[in-house]
């Protein structure tokens, strides 16, 4: 998956959150079967701990277990069978944060009040633009189904044909006395759902849902598995096939992760026609201003000595670290921001977004020129113009 490919690179919290997600809604599921269950829940609580040490994602997954362990006991009950072990929900509301606590020293002094701005800093997060269908937005409310658009847009094809057939064959299985396939649906929803409202802060897109994307791949696997099933009874040497079906399945999502690194972020799959048609729908091109990596070594070629750089939104810490790695000349200089940054400049760059539209037309008219030195791309598709003054 290019956009999950591009965030495990990144010094963000994103797909450990994702992991922990899965790691801990495995772990409850286990749990629910375990002979020892007060036992199996230590591990789901200690598991917990680790996920909200992580990111705040973590605060949501007791509502999605919550609720599978209450529609599971009243399934159960009506059966006359024995409720569900409560034990890993007490070890995640006790044992969770201990975890916290114990992994976070800044929460070891002042404990109420800290965590209360932690919580804070969240509950009041600056809203980010981004660009959706042709539209920029950085206020609420947002379209209720930009996160699906998001996602239909961005996920390989292959994996989501292959998850809403795995959906269907799970809907028309039995049930199994865990609640599997409504756990599944629990686990995959809460993630996305939560921006389903139009009111939740998104300033990272797609990374947001991150944890949705292994639950549908386990339902993609559930339809491979049930086609490779079918093939070795039908077909001759069917599981040779099987396994040729599984290389299939996966080579299209491969061929697009690679192609689109390392600009993960600026991808888009066929239903949308590639980063082409993204750009063509209005579909948000980039975040943060990361895409300027690509640009440093023609920086550090072409401009003169003692250039005084307009960044725009490149981010100055990582301007930075660029020049403390040696991967940027230590004589280009940050000319400043907005207009004086760009009267005092001699050479300037833009992230291309749609609300940053002003930023390019004041360096037309402050150099004059609306010719770039430089433009990088991606099929195609500008995300970084330089212009030389």
């Amino acid at each position: 998956m290019p956009g999950p490919f591009f965030h495990a690179q990144t010094a963000s919290f994103d797909l450990p959150a994702a992991t922990f997600w899965l790691a801990t809604t495995f772990a409850y599921w286990r749990a629910l079967a375990s002979e020892h269950p007060r036992r199996a829940a230590i591990g789901v609580g200690l598991l917990y701990g680790l996920f909200l040490a992580t990111k705040l994602q973590s605060f949501f997954l007791p509502a999605a277990l919550g609720l599978h362990w209450l529609v599971l006991t009243l399934v159960r009950r009506r059966r006359g069978e024995p409720r569900p072990s409560f034990a890993p929900l007490v070890a995640m509301a006790t044992l969770g944060p201990l975890v916290l606590f114990a992994s976070w020293p800044w929460l070891w002094h002042d404990t109420f009040r800290r965590f209360g701005a932690y919580v804070g800093f969240h509950l009041t997060h600056v809203h980010y633009n981004f660009e959706y269908l042709g539209t920029n937005y950085n206020t609420p409310p947002y379209p209720w189904h930009e996160p699906l658009g998001m996602l239909v847009f961005t996920a390989p094809v292959i994996l989501l044909a292959l998850a809403a057939a795995g959906i269907a064959i799970l809907v028309r299985r039995a049930p199994d006395p865990r609640g599997t396939r409504l756990l599944l649906l629990l686990a995959g929803f809460v993630p996305i759902g939560l921006f389903l409202y139009g009111r939740t802060p998104i300033f990272g897109e797609t990374k947001h849902w991150l944890a949705t994307m292994p639950i549908l791949a386990l339902c993609a696997g559930v339809a491979l598995q049930q086609i490779a099933a079918g093939l070795a009874e039908k077909v001759r040497f069917g599981r040779l096939v099987g396994a040729a079906l599984l290389v299939v399945a996966v080579a299209p999502a491969f061929v697009e992760t690679a192609r689109s690194h390392p600009y993960g972020l600026s991808h888009y799959n066929a239903l949308a026609g590639g980063a082409p048609g993204g750009a063509d729908l209005g579909l948000n091109r980039q975040f943060w201003g990361y895409s300027v990596a690509g640009l440093l070594p023609w920086l550090n070629r072409e401009l003169p000595p003692d250039t005084p750089l307009y960044l725009h939104d490149w981010n100055h810490d990582a301007y930075l670290m660029y020049l403390r790695d040696g991967r940027l000349r230590p004589d280009i200089l940050d000319a400043g921001m907005e207009q004086p940054g760009v009267d005092a400049s001699r050479a300037a760059l833009v992230i291309l977004e749609k609300h940053f539209a002003k930023y390019e037309h004041m360096i037309w008219a402050t150099y004059r020129k609306t010719q770039p030195a430089a433009v990088l791309t991606v099929d195609d598709v500008p995300l970084v113009p330089v212009y030389l003054r």
